[in-house]
């Protein structure tokens, strides 16, 4: 598994207030596992990261230390961005210009 963090992992449990032990029977494993994870000894397969973030009340990201990026509003936002560029210096005689002006100073 890409990014684990063992350390990640050792926060959470410790901020539901979990035992290694407690941790160990929700996922169905047992405690030494979780000491390794914790440790930094071996990472845990896709479905056992999947049972520690259920346990831990997080995502799989959140788990992992990822940063969730949304490139569609990343996008969007590049988009209205460039749109207003063009609408304050063109023509306002050009048609779709009014159109586009409006819909920024609308939006």
């Amino acid at each position: 598994m890409d990014k684990f963090s063992s350390d990640k992992l050792r926060s959470l449990r410790e901020h539901r207030k979990l035992t290694q032990e407690a941790l160990a029977e929700l996922c169905e494993v047992d405690a030494t596992t979780i000491s390794g994870w914790e440790k930094g000894k071996w990472e845990p397969s896709l479905q056992n990261a999947l049972s520690l973030a259920r346990a831990l009340h997080v995502s799989v990201e959140t788990l992992c230390d990822i940063k969730s990026i949304d490139y569609r509003q990343i996008t969007t936002n590049k988009i209205l961005n460039d749109i207003q560029d063009l609408t304050e210096n063109a023509p306002a005689n050009i048609p779709i210009i009014s159109i586009f002006r409006k819909a920024v100073h609308n939006g």
